[in-house]
């Protein structure tokens, strides 16, 4: 088993359109690199780019943007660490 049949196993989850960077709605788009790596990005000129998806929703603590990790188990926010399961 190589690495991309490990990445394509993830669970599809949710993700966020509106931009953590410039915080315009509808400006975040995936696309994907060599080798099937997906990345999201901001599409308007903020330079916003990221191997995670950000959540539907922000920090219950801080307000901030909460991430996908990278298995698609858990979202974390990075500015405060809070971190919660989603299984």
């Amino acid at each position: 088993m190589n690495f991309y049949d490990l990445l394509s196993r993830r669970p599809r989850v949710e993700w966020s359109r509106t931009c953590p960077g410039c915080r315009v709605p509808d400006a975040v788009a995936v696309r994907s690199a060599p080798g099937k790596l997906r990345f999201w990005y901001c599409e308007r000129e903020c330079g916003w780019s990221c191997w995670r998806p950000p959540a539907p929703f922000d920090c219950p603590t801080c307000g901030a943007v909460m991430m996908w990790a990278h298995s698609r188990c858990s979202v974390g926010c990075d500015k405060c660490g809070l971190r919660v399961r989603t299984e």
